[in-house]
């Protein structure tokens, strides 16, 4: 069953009988869907297109032609097969969307699919021993366990461990936060985090290839 929104919320577009799948049959369809591949998204789906969210579009009725974008998807693990549902654990990378792994997985069976459910289990850095349920924040709330919910609070670096790290001075830190550009060859290329004095976070810059560190995204703390 093919929906417009890929999920289970949308309207159905399309039903067909779902042909018994071996194990082996599965495997082949999904090894495309693994590696480096382009994904087309949903239509339903925050992507911008003209200055535009695509579900702006999609809620008024415009035909749209969503983009195809590269993904990395490193491992997709069958948990459970039934006749008309599958478990899937999929691992992967950012931008990576669910919703249209299983819709090209439906195609590529010849009946079509929409996921039911979705869990995120983890984002590096954060994996799910460390994770909190909203339950258990909830219980904390209403037990007004002030404590136990300063405990749970992360230092905004523990989200920037990933990137390479950029020290700046005083006077550097004011010129990032100004957003103004500035060099120094020493500085690591590429996406990086930015500290100033006291290990504060300054934000996300980007490293050019001669050294020049542009503000991506400042915090305002």
């Amino acid at each position: 069953q093919t929906t417009d929104t890929d999920d289970s919320e949308g309207q159905v577009l399309l039903q067909r009988p779902v042909p018994a799948v071996s194990a082996e049959a599965l495997q082949a369809a999904l090894a495309p869907l693994t590696g480096s591949i382009l994904q087309r998204a949903p239509i339903y789906s925050a992507l911008k297109q003209g200055g535009e969210p695509l579900y702006v579009k999609a809620r008024r009725g415009d035909v749209i032609e969503a983009p195809e974008r590269e993904v990395q998807v490193h491992a997709i693990e069958v948990l459970e097969q039934q006749a008309e549902r599958l478990r899937l654990r999929v691992t992967c990378g950012s931008g990576t969307y669910i919703r249209s792994l299983a819709r090209d997985l439906g195609e590529a069976l010849g009946c079509g699919a929409h996921i039911s459910a979705l869990r995120r289990l983890w984002v590096e850095p954060f994996h799910a021993p460390a994770m909190v349920t909203l339950d258990q924040l909830r219980a904390m709330v209403e037990s007004g366990d002030e404590a136990g919910m300063d405990a749970l609070l992360l230092p905004l670096a523990a989200g920037l461990a990933e990137y390479p790290r950029v020290d700046l001075d005083a006077e550097q830190a004011h010129r990032f936060c100004v957003g103004q550009r500035q060099r120094d060859a020493s500085w690591p290329r590429g996406l990086v985090a930015v500290y100033g004095p006291d290990d504060a976070v300054q934000g996300l810059g980007q490293v050019d290839d001669s050294g020049l560190l542009a503000p991506q995204r400042r915090f305002n703390l």
